[in-house]
């Protein structure tokens, strides 16, 4: 393995903070979703579902997050971000990983990108004030844009948490130019 990292950075506040963060996340998803070791990783994981079935092999790679990711927070003004790599690495060697939504994010989007899905990122409030608060992928499957968000338990791939006050959605390749925000 080449460099089995993570990154870090005091965050700051706002929507520059938030568009740093994603930037960062997209960077993340495009180097490592070319890695052999991520691919091998994704082969694994869907190597049980057949050929062609898109909708359960994005499943497949839902649930090996859910039951190999523990969800924690970073800490207070304090932005991690796991590597794919790194994240695989503790579960090969741990039985398990821990990271927080963009962790999760990173390592979900990674995976499927490795196996030719395409993928975005959403930011999300859920609060009056519009702050956002929360972030998850987006895959491209059967001609439109489903979520991924494996952080819960009780959610699925697919599901997206009603309550919405605010969004922006950013094509990892292409950032500057197609990011929006509502």
């Amino acid at each position: 393995m080449d460099n089995i990292l993570y990154t870090q950075e005091a965050i700051g506040q706002g929507d520059t903070a938030i568009y740093r963060t994603v930037m960062r996340m997209a960077e993340l998803i495009k180097t490592y979703a070319v890695h052999p070791y991520i691919r091998w990783w994704a082969e694994q994981i869907v190597g049980e579902v057949e050929a062609y079935q898109t909708r359960y092999e994005i499943g497949a790679v839902y649930n090996f997050i859910q039951e190999n990711v523990r969800y924690t927070k970073d800490a207070v003004n304090w932005e991690w971000i796991k590597t794919p790599e790194l994240v695989l690495h503790e579960i090969q060697t741990k039985g398990a990983s821990f990271g927080d939504c963009d962790d999760m994010t990173v390592l979900g989007l990674t995976l499927l990108r490795s196996i030719g899905f395409p993928v975005a990122i959403k930011i999300v409030s859920y609060h009056p004030d519009r702050e956002f608060t929360h972030v998850y992928g987006l895959v491209f499957v059967d001609g439109k844009w489903e979520a991924f968000d494996a952080i819960k338990k009780e959610f699925y791939a697919g599901y997206e948490h009603p309550g919405v006050t605010r969004y922006g959605i950013f094509d990892i390749d292409n950032i500057p130019s197609l990011a929006y925000f509502l």
